[in-house]
């Protein structure tokens, strides 16, 4: 067995790499900002991301993703793993259960997070399961004309920056909570 990169990997490696070089370049500034950078950088690097086709490498082209296969997400991930600071977040991956919405809630909630417009986080929490924090409290309610999925408003203490949630609920005999995922304006850097 030839484990070898195809041409088209080692092309992808090397864009993954000096982009991650491109966002070293920074780590010192975010480390005396104590994390956040200043929103137009994040906008540049995001866009340089994109540029390089290493951004929303999780999603099908035809949405506007890099069209990644696992194995080539995984280059990918290999060289952003290099970076510190959570830089390496800035080239977002949007959570995978948002690929399950329908048309239009794709349209609402997946698009622009692949466009990057908006940030999501994932989520998957259950009342009292951290017994060190106080329990968040249950953001309301509003079941969509489908009534197969909920937006929420709040927050919740396992998922950073949210303002808004996605959840597609599936029955499940066992009572365990629904998957969640929260899409907000993009914070500065993450």
């Amino acid at each position: 067995m030839d484990m070898r990169y195809t041409p088209e990997q080692a092309d992808l490696k090397r864009r993954a790499a000096e982009y991650a070089r491109l966002l070293m370049r920074y780590e010192d500034q975010s480390e005396q900002a104590g994390g956040p950078l200043p929103q137009q950088l994040v906008t540049e690097l995001t866009r340089a991301a994109m540029d390089a086709g290493v951004y929303a490498i999780d999603m099908p082209a035809e949405w506007g993703g890099a069209g990644l296969s696992l194995l080539d997400q995984v280059i990918v991930e290999e060289e952003f793993g290099k970076v510190t600071n959570c830089l390496w977040d800035i080239p977002w991956r949007p959570a995978n259960v948002l690929a399950y919405g329908d048309e239009r809630q794709r349209e609402k909630y997946l698009l622009p997070v692949i466009r990057a417009e908006k940030f999501d986080a994932f989520a998957v929490t259950e009342p009292g399961a951290d017994p060190t924090r106080p329990p968040a409290p249950q953001p309301p309610t509003a079941p969509t004309a489908a009534g197969c999925s909920t937006v929420r408003s709040g927050s919740s203490p396992a998922a950073t920056s949210p303002t808004s949630c996605w959840c597609r609920r599936t029955p499940d005999p066992s009572g365990s909570p629904p998957c969640s995922s929260w899409t907000g304006p993009r914070p500065a850097s993450r």
